[in-house]
């Protein structure tokens, strides 16, 4: 019997890893997609002022928002290769890193170092304002494999 709920258990701890997992591709990938139309939130995500510093905030806070996570950090990158005339090859990378969790503690000693992590990046399709930002890395890599 011990065995059986140590499987079952470890079954249910994988799926909500996963479904974790999932949600911050999706939400890495839309805000991608509305950064780079210059959509960078709405709602309590808006931004505050035209600024690229309040924008990237905003699309921070829109990735976090999107996938339910609001532990989960996120950094902005923004690649302005030709200035604001042309955005031709203009790129916004967006990368998230969340520390997997343990709902039932049984696996928790297994989990204890496994971080998700999702990127994407996206050529802009409009002469955007982004700043570069990002939240500490949780895993410690400083964001070196983003």
């Amino acid at each position: 019997m011990p065995v059986l709920f140590l499987i079952l258990f470890g079954l249910v701890e994988f799926g909500v890893n996963v479904n974790d997992y999932q949600a911050m591709r999706q939400s890495v990938r839309d805000s991608a997609r509305g950064a780079i139309v210059g959509d960078y939130g709405n709602g309590t995500c808006a931004p505050a002022a035209a600024t690229a510093a309040a924008n990237t905030a905003a699309l921070q806070c829109t990735t976090r928002a999107n996938a339910s996570m609001p532990s989960m950090a996120v950094k902005v990158v923004f690649t302005d290769n030709n200035g604001s005339t042309d955005f031709s090859t203009d790129k916004v990378k967006i990368c998230t890193a969340s520390k997997a969790r343990s709902i039932t503690g049984i696996i928790a000693p297994f989990v204890n170092t496994v971080y998700l992590k999702s990127n994407v990046e996206m050529r802009a399709e409009k002469n955007l304002t982004l700043a570069n930002a990002a939240d500490n890395d949780p895993s410690g890599a400083n964001w070196s494999w983003c």
